[in-house]
């Protein structure tokens, strides 16, 4: 029996966070599909995709606009 898996990744140190994302959450479904359970985000609440995926999409602006492109140049090694 598992307990519990986490799927996680770091934004800004990814080239490609949403195509990450959308990659974690397939293999987050496999393993559901296999193991049972269900996803939940923060704090035990319930996990909401397209939340995710906005604040995913806000984070990789925010960066891009102070000149920290995710995944690229200094951005890994400050994050």
């Amino acid at each position: 029996m598992t307990g519990d898996l986490v799927f996680s990744f770091s934004t800004p140190r990814s080239p490609a966070p949403t195509e990450v994302f959308d990659e974690m959450i397939k293999a987050a479904q496999y393993a559901q599909s296999r193991l049972g359970g269900n996803f939940v985000g923060d704090e035990d609440r319930p996990f909401v995709k397209d939340g995710a995926s906005k604040r995913i999409e806000d984070v990789v602006r925010r960066l891009i606009e102070a000149g920290f492109p995710p995944g690229e140049g200094s951005t890994p090694r400050l994050f």
